[in-house]
């Protein structure tokens, strides 16, 4: 029996042909998973790399941010310095021109007591010289009355 062997062999033909072809199917469907693997780290990876890229972005955006922070603070540390400096500067000036405003009304106190002490001492002076002249002129007054007075005891 040819057919019986023919058919044999062809039952064993197509099993083999089912077995190569049940062992291809693994392996490519293996290939495929393989693939599919792949891409995903692949994808993964290229996540991975994105997110990276994103937080490093972030971190320089906040180092910007914070930097920009501190030059404010450090302006206006700055800032609150040149205004103490120049109200420190605007006391000391007024200060200083109060200090000088003493000295000169001290000066114009002392020139005045001068002033004063020498006119007290002129008044009395000038007191003096007419007690004086006064004296003087009682005195001449006097003496002519009493010429005056023997002139006429000796013509009486």
């Amino acid at each position: 029996s040819t057919w019986e062997k023919q058919w044999h062999e062809s039952q064993i033909k197509k099993q083999r042909l089912a077995q190569e072809s049940k062992v291809e199917g693994e392996l490519v469907k293996k290939q495929v998973a393989e693939e599919l693997e792949k891409d995903y780290q692949k994808e993964l990876l290229k996540k991975q790399h994105e997110i990276e890229a994103q937080n490093e972005f972030l971190k320089a955006n906040e180092r910007i941010q914070k930097a920009k922070e501190e030059q404010k603070l450090k302006d206006i540390e700055d800032e609150k310095k040149t205004s103490e400096f120049a109200q420190e500067k605007e006391k000391m000036s007024t200060l200083r021109k109060q200090k000088e405003e003493e000295r000169f009304k001290a000066k114009q106190e002392v020139r005045q007591k001068m002033i004063d002490k020498q006119v007290e001492l002129l008044k009395n002076l000038k007191n003096t010289e007419e007690k004086r002249l006064q004296k003087q002129v009682e005195e001449a007054e006097q003496k002519a009355q009493q010429e005056f007075e023997e002139k006429q005891k000796k013509t009486k």
